[in-house]
Protein backbone atom coordinates (compact mmCIF):
# COMPACT_ATOMS: atom_id res chain seq x y z
CA UNK A 1 0.00 0.00 0.00
CA UNK A 2 2.77 2.49 1.11
CA UNK A 3 6.01 1.62 -0.15
CA UNK A 4 8.25 4.17 1.76
CA UNK A 5 10.76 4.61 -1.13
CA UNK A 6 8.29 5.24 -3.44
CA UNK A 7 5.90 7.87 -2.09
CA UNK A 8 4.55 10.28 -3.61
CA UNK A 9 3.37 13.58 -0.97
CA UNK A 10 1.29 16.53 -2.19
CA UNK A 11 0.69 19.47 -0.35
CA UNK A 12 -1.96 21.59 -1.14
CA UNK A 13 -1.15 25.37 0.82
CA UNK A 14 1.89 26.98 0.83
CA UNK A 15 1.58 29.23 3.57
CA UNK A 16 3.71 29.29 6.65
CA UNK A 17 3.25 25.31 7.38
CA UNK A 18 3.00 24.40 4.16
CA UNK A 19 6.60 25.35 3.02
CA UNK A 20 7.96 24.60 6.38
CA UNK A 21 7.02 20.69 5.60
CA UNK A 22 7.97 21.19 2.24
CA UNK A 23 11.77 22.75 3.28
CA UNK A 24 11.87 20.12 5.91
CA UNK A 25 11.84 17.62 3.42
CA UNK A 26 13.53 19.00 1.51
CA UNK A 27 16.46 19.79 3.85
CA UNK A 28 16.56 16.31 5.26
CA UNK A 29 16.26 14.83 1.62
CA UNK A 30 13.84 12.50 2.79
CA UNK A 31 11.74 11.98 0.24
CA UNK A 32 13.15 11.96 -3.69
CA UNK A 33 12.32 15.30 -4.48
CA UNK A 34 10.58 14.82 -7.69
CA UNK A 35 8.21 12.63 -5.47
CA UNK A 36 6.86 16.30 -3.76
CA UNK A 37 4.38 18.16 -5.33
CA UNK A 38 2.58 21.61 -4.17
CA UNK A 39 -0.58 23.27 -5.42
CA UNK A 40 -1.32 27.11 -4.18
CA UNK A 41 -4.18 28.99 -4.86
CA UNK A 42 -2.15 32.36 -4.59
CA UNK A 43 -0.29 32.66 -7.47
CA UNK A 44 1.77 35.09 -6.36
CA UNK A 45 2.86 32.82 -3.03
CA UNK A 46 3.30 29.99 -5.39
CA UNK A 47 5.81 31.45 -7.69
CA UNK A 48 7.43 32.88 -4.18
CA UNK A 49 7.63 29.56 -3.16
CA UNK A 50 8.58 27.97 -6.45
CA UNK A 51 11.45 30.37 -6.94
CA UNK A 52 12.98 29.76 -3.36
CA UNK A 53 12.61 25.89 -3.44
CA UNK A 54 14.06 25.99 -7.22
CA UNK A 55 12.99 22.40 -9.23
CA UNK A 56 10.40 21.79 -6.39
CA UNK A 57 7.21 20.42 -8.80
CA UNK A 58 3.52 21.96 -8.59
CA UNK A 59 0.22 20.58 -10.10
CA UNK A 60 -1.99 22.74 -12.22
CA UNK A 61 -4.79 22.24 -9.66
CA UNK A 62 -5.35 19.93 -7.02
CA UNK A 63 -6.89 16.71 -8.72
CA UNK A 64 -3.92 16.39 -10.35
CA UNK A 65 -1.93 16.87 -7.13
CA UNK A 66 -4.02 14.02 -6.06
CA UNK A 67 -3.86 11.56 -8.50
CA UNK A 68 -0.18 11.35 -8.44
CA UNK A 69 0.12 11.58 -4.87
CA UNK A 70 -0.17 8.74 -2.16
CA UNK A 71 0.28 11.36 0.73
CA UNK A 72 -2.00 14.45 1.38
CA UNK A 73 -0.60 17.32 3.39
CA UNK A 74 -3.58 19.69 3.86
CA UNK A 75 -1.73 23.01 4.99
CA UNK A 76 -4.60 25.63 4.27
CA UNK A 77 -6.63 28.33 6.96
CA UNK A 78 -8.91 26.58 9.19
CA UNK A 79 -11.77 28.46 7.25
CA UNK A 80 -10.85 27.26 4.07
CA UNK A 81 -10.63 23.67 4.98
CA UNK A 82 -14.53 22.67 4.57
CA UNK A 83 -14.21 24.08 0.72
CA UNK A 84 -11.19 22.20 0.35
CA UNK A 85 -12.54 18.75 1.34
CA UNK A 86 -15.45 19.10 -1.06
CA UNK A 87 -13.59 20.25 -3.82
CA UNK A 88 -10.90 17.20 -3.50
CA UNK A 89 -13.12 14.50 -2.04
CA UNK A 90 -13.97 13.06 -5.54
CA UNK A 91 -10.54 12.63 -6.28
CA UNK A 92 -9.54 10.24 -2.96
CA UNK A 93 -10.09 6.84 -2.89
CA UNK A 94 -8.53 4.56 0.06
CA UNK A 95 -4.86 4.14 -1.21
CA UNK A 96 -4.37 8.00 0.15
CA UNK A 97 -2.80 9.14 3.86
CA UNK A 98 -4.23 12.92 4.82
CA UNK A 99 -2.19 14.41 7.13
CA UNK A 100 -3.93 17.22 8.34
CA UNK A 101 -2.10 20.54 9.95
CA UNK A 102 -5.39 22.91 10.39
CA UNK A 103 -5.59 24.11 13.84
CA UNK A 104 -8.63 22.62 15.38
CA UNK A 105 -10.19 20.66 12.58
CA UNK A 106 -11.19 17.58 13.97
CA UNK A 107 -10.53 14.05 12.24
CA UNK A 108 -14.07 13.15 12.51
CA UNK A 109 -15.05 17.21 10.74
CA UNK A 110 -12.44 16.05 7.65
CA UNK A 111 -14.48 12.30 7.69
CA UNK A 112 -18.11 13.95 7.75
CA UNK A 113 -16.96 15.82 4.82
CA UNK A 114 -15.18 13.12 2.22
CA UNK A 115 -17.59 10.38 3.55
CA UNK A 116 -14.54 7.86 2.89
CA UNK A 117 -12.53 5.54 4.65
CA UNK A 118 -9.21 6.88 4.64
CA UNK A 119 -6.53 7.26 6.54
CA UNK A 120 -6.19 10.26 8.25
CA UNK A 121 -3.60 11.45 10.86
CA UNK A 122 -3.94 16.01 12.84
CA UNK A 123 -0.91 17.16 14.02
CA UNK A 124 -0.60 20.45 15.36
CA UNK A 125 3.07 21.72 14.44
CA UNK A 126 4.26 25.09 16.20
CA UNK A 127 5.83 27.93 14.54
CA UNK A 128 9.47 26.63 15.22
CA UNK A 129 8.91 24.30 12.67
CA UNK A 130 9.73 26.73 10.30
CA UNK A 131 13.50 26.36 11.67
CA UNK A 132 13.22 22.92 12.18
CA UNK A 133 13.09 23.34 15.94
CA UNK A 134 9.31 22.59 16.41
CA UNK A 135 7.49 20.53 18.12
CA UNK A 136 4.55 18.06 16.78
CA UNK A 137 1.67 16.27 18.44
CA UNK A 138 -0.39 14.03 15.82
CA UNK A 139 -3.58 11.93 16.68
CA UNK A 140 -4.75 9.19 14.31
CA UNK A 141 -8.20 8.05 13.11
CA UNK A 142 -9.96 4.90 13.97
CA UNK A 143 -9.46 3.85 10.24
CA UNK A 144 -5.45 3.76 10.69
CA UNK A 145 -5.84 1.83 13.94
CA UNK A 146 -7.87 -0.91 11.98
CA UNK A 147 -5.62 -1.18 9.78
CA UNK A 148 -3.52 -4.76 9.64
CA UNK A 149 -0.69 -3.83 11.91
CA UNK A 150 2.47 -4.35 9.59
CA UNK A 151 0.14 -1.38 7.47
CA UNK A 152 -0.27 0.80 10.48
CA UNK A 153 2.70 1.01 11.30
CA UNK A 154 4.05 1.62 8.06
CA UNK A 155 1.18 4.95 8.27
CA UNK A 156 3.16 6.23 11.30
CA UNK A 157 6.32 5.86 9.93
CA UNK A 158 5.59 7.84 7.13
CA UNK A 159 3.79 10.59 9.27
CA UNK A 160 6.75 10.52 11.60
CA UNK A 161 9.79 11.02 9.08
CA UNK A 162 7.77 14.00 7.53
CA UNK A 163 6.96 15.29 10.64
CA UNK A 164 10.65 14.61 11.90
CA UNK A 165 11.66 17.01 8.92
CA UNK A 166 9.92 19.86 11.35
CA UNK A 167 11.47 18.64 14.58
CA UNK A 168 10.32 16.83 17.76
CA UNK A 169 7.30 14.39 17.49
CA UNK A 170 4.99 13.01 19.80
CA UNK A 171 1.89 10.78 19.57
CA UNK A 172 -1.47 11.79 21.97
CA UNK A 173 -4.74 11.04 21.64
CA UNK A 174 -7.16 13.56 19.48
CA UNK A 175 -8.71 14.88 22.50
CA UNK A 176 -5.41 16.34 23.84
CA UNK A 177 -4.00 18.16 20.65
CA UNK A 178 -6.20 21.29 22.38
CA UNK A 179 -3.89 21.19 25.85
CA UNK A 180 -1.19 21.27 22.73
CA UNK A 181 -2.63 24.11 21.16
CA UNK A 182 -2.58 26.16 23.94
CA UNK A 183 0.77 24.78 25.02
CA UNK A 184 2.75 24.31 22.37
CA UNK A 185 0.97 25.60 19.36
CA UNK A 186 0.90 28.91 21.38
CA UNK A 187 3.53 28.32 23.07
CA UNK A 188 6.01 30.20 21.09
CA UNK A 189 4.07 33.38 21.91
CA UNK A 190 4.13 33.41 25.41
CA UNK A 191 8.10 32.93 25.05
CA UNK A 192 8.19 35.82 22.73
CA UNK A 193 6.01 38.39 25.06
CA UNK A 194 8.33 37.54 27.74
CA UNK A 195 11.58 38.04 25.55
CA UNK A 196 9.90 41.80 25.11
CA UNK A 197 9.63 42.41 28.68
CA UNK A 198 13.30 41.64 29.18
CA UNK A 199 14.38 43.26 26.52
CA UNK A 200 12.49 46.25 27.37
CA UNK A 201 13.87 46.25 31.18
CA UNK A 202 17.20 46.06 29.25
CA UNK A 203 17.02 49.23 27.30
CA UNK A 204 15.03 51.17 30.15
CA UNK A 205 18.47 50.35 32.33
CA UNK A 206 20.71 51.73 29.95
CA UNK A 207 22.09 48.96 27.06
CA UNK A 208 21.42 49.40 23.73
CA UNK A 209 18.22 47.92 21.82
CA UNK A 210 21.03 44.90 20.05
CA UNK A 211 22.54 44.41 23.75
CA UNK A 212 19.14 43.70 25.53
CA UNK A 213 17.90 41.51 22.64
CA UNK A 214 21.04 39.43 22.50
CA UNK A 215 21.25 39.08 26.31
CA UNK A 216 17.70 38.36 26.78
CA UNK A 217 17.60 35.99 23.51
CA UNK A 218 20.65 34.15 24.39
CA UNK A 219 19.36 33.52 28.49
CA UNK A 220 16.37 31.99 27.18
CA UNK A 221 17.96 29.39 24.73
CA UNK A 222 20.69 28.81 27.36
CA UNK A 223 18.13 28.06 29.54
CA UNK A 224 15.72 25.95 27.46
CA UNK A 225 18.82 23.81 26.02
CA UNK A 226 19.45 22.85 30.16
CA UNK A 227 15.69 21.68 30.62
CA UNK A 228 16.30 19.81 27.25
CA UNK A 229 19.53 17.50 28.86
CA UNK A 230 16.98 16.53 31.38
CA UNK A 231 17.39 19.07 34.14
CA UNK A 232 14.58 19.82 36.48
CA UNK A 233 13.23 23.68 36.02
CA UNK A 234 12.22 23.60 39.88
CA UNK A 235 16.40 22.65 40.70
CA UNK A 236 17.89 25.07 38.15
CA UNK A 237 15.23 27.93 39.27
CA UNK A 238 16.29 26.93 42.82
CA UNK A 239 20.10 27.13 41.67
CA UNK A 240 20.08 30.42 40.30
CA UNK A 241 17.94 31.89 43.49
CA UNK A 242 20.62 32.56 46.02
CA UNK A 243 18.73 33.80 49.28
CA UNK A 244 18.57 37.92 49.27
CA UNK A 245 19.95 37.91 45.87
CA UNK A 246 18.80 39.86 42.68
CA UNK A 247 16.97 36.56 41.58
CA UNK A 248 14.81 36.22 44.79
CA UNK A 249 13.99 40.20 44.83
CA UNK A 250 12.86 39.92 41.48
CA UNK A 251 10.78 36.72 42.28
CA UNK A 252 9.04 38.56 45.27
CA UNK A 253 7.89 40.80 42.46
CA UNK A 254 6.69 38.11 40.42
CA UNK A 255 5.31 35.94 43.07
CA UNK A 256 3.04 39.17 44.82
CA UNK A 257 1.72 39.74 40.87
CA UNK A 258 0.55 36.15 40.65
CA UNK A 259 3.05 35.72 37.36
CA UNK A 260 2.45 31.76 37.87
CA UNK A 261 -1.09 31.75 38.42
CA UNK A 262 -1.53 34.22 35.56
CA UNK A 263 0.68 32.21 33.13
CA UNK A 264 -1.35 29.11 34.25
CA UNK A 265 -4.92 30.78 33.88
CA UNK A 266 -3.89 31.91 30.38
CA UNK A 267 -2.70 28.40 28.61
CA UNK A 268 -6.13 27.24 30.17
CA UNK A 269 -7.77 29.64 28.34
CA UNK A 270 -6.37 29.21 25.47
CA UNK A 271 -7.23 25.58 25.69
CA UNK A 272 -10.83 26.66 26.14
CA UNK A 273 -10.76 28.35 22.97
CA UNK A 274 -9.09 25.92 20.90
CA UNK A 275 -12.28 23.47 22.00
CA UNK A 276 -14.71 26.60 20.63
CA UNK A 277 -12.66 26.48 17.18
CA UNK A 278 -12.90 23.17 16.81
CA UNK A 279 -14.72 21.98 13.66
Amino acid sequence: MFDIKNIRIGIIGCGNMGEASLAGLLKKNIFDKNHITISEKQEERLQFVKNKHQGINSAKDNKSLIENSSVIILAVKPQDMEALLKEISPFLNNSHLIISIAAGIKISFIEKIIQKTIPIIRVMPNLPALIGEGISAYAVSATVSKENKTIAEMLEGVVVKILGSLGKVIKLEEEKLDAVTAISGSGPAYVFYMLEAMAKAGIELGLTKEQAKTLSVKTIIGAAKMIEKGECPTNLRQRVTSPKGTTETAFKVLKSKKWKETLIEAIKKAEERSKELSK
